[in-house]
């Protein structure tokens, strides 16, 4: 029976087959699933973003998975087919670490969408997105144990403890995700991301927020490193949605490219959020770095301004939290004795 190697892994053929079908058969049989694939047909200038990052995905296929990716382009497929086809399937990629994200992601969003159909405000939808995202990347790393601890991989969503002072400029609803994967060579990468959080039902949503120190809200997240981006709830704070979106992320240097607007659209120049992750491990214009004292050194001296209540780690890697514990720590010595020094010269009353 022939073999498939993939990142250290080596599959049956029927094996393969296996997975990608029970992948295929858990997902169409959760009650939201169809709304999934309705949100993209709902919403075309989500569907268009979506399959621009799926074709850009390129680099992370494997041999299997850039044959899919070149038939379904030039069959000009819609999302559902993709998914099908591509997202599902745990040898379209050269890394199954990388698959395993997507499918913790994915899973993580298609639960959220029972969340956003009640009332709920940004600080309760971003809590219950974060629990997803790490229940989802336990249930993924339980279900593939067997591939995954061999490749030493662990799925996991951990928090980072700040110590913030300021706690009364915090909106609560807005966080930084530290987002790590390895690719092929087994090199690390790492994305930091902060995310803006909006709840709206509407398309548009007001993005004209201004803090009385900080200044416009938007302003000071385009002058982030760190890959600054808004994450749209579609949620109402009074009543019940049937069917709402997806989350969707868009990247504030696609809103600032013509100016500072009160207003953007949702789903336009958007990607829900596993689509998001995919297109950042697909490397295509985001800020990523091997180093996690850099990663995390890109959010920390902003994170006042920036109105931050979280941190988290989303990586392959159990050690992960330690490190950036251990970082944080430096990192708040090295400030200290900045104050110190400063204060020993003179330099405040």
């Amino acid at each position: 029976m022939g073999k498939i190697a993939l990142s250290g892994i080596s599959f049956g053929i029927l094996e393969a087959d296996d997975l990608w079908q029970d992948v295929l058969s858990d997902f169409n049989n959760e009650p939201r699933s169809q709304s999934v694939y309705n949100c993209y047909v709902k919403y075309p200038q989500l569907a268009a973003s979506t399959l621009i990052a799926l074709k850009r995905s390129f680099s992370l296929a494997g041999g299997g998975g850039q044959v899919a990716l070149m038939y379904l382009n030039s069959d000009k497929s819609e999302f559902l087919k993709y998914h099908e086809n591509y997202l599902t399937c745990p040898v379209s990629f050269s890394s199954f670490e990388v698959w395993a994200l997507i499918q913790a992601a994915q899973l993580a969003e298609l639960a959220f969408l029972d969340v956003c159909s009640t009332p709920n405000n940004e600080v309760q939808l971003s809590g219950h997105l974060i629990q997803l995202l790490s229940s989802k990347s336990q249930l993924i790393q339980s279900k593939y144990n067997k591939y995954l601890s061999g490749l030493g991989a662990d799925l996991s969503v951990k928090k980072l403890e700040l110590q913030v002072q300021n706690r009364e400029k915090i909106t609560g609803g807005d966080f930084a995700l530290l987002f790590e994967w390895k690719d092929k060579d087994g090199n690390l990468n790492i994305c930091p991301v902060v995310f803006q959080a909006k709840r709206s039902v509407a398309e548009n949503v007001d993005i004209s927020q201004r803090n009385p120190d900080s200044g416009l809200q938007l302003a000071v997240l385009s002058k982030s490193k760190c890959n600054p981006s808004f994450i749209f709830y579609n949620c109402d704070s009074q009543g019940v949605l049937e069917e709402p979106r997806l989350p969707t992320v868009k990247s504030v240097k696609n809103i600032v490219k013509n100016g500072l607007p009160s207003k953007t659209n949702s789903v336009e120049d958007s990607l829900s959020l596993s689509v998001f992750l995919l297109d950042v491990m697909g490397g295509n214009g985001y800020f990523v770095t091997s180093s996690r004292k850099l990663a995390l050194n890109a959010i920390l001296p902003n994170v006042e301004e920036l109105e931050l209540a979280n941190i988290i780690t989303f990586s392959v890697d159990p050690r992960a939290l330690l490190v950036y514990e251990r970082e944080y720590k430096e990192y708040l010595l090295a400030k200290l004795n900045s104050a110190e020094g400063y204060d020993n010269e003179g330099g405040s009353s």
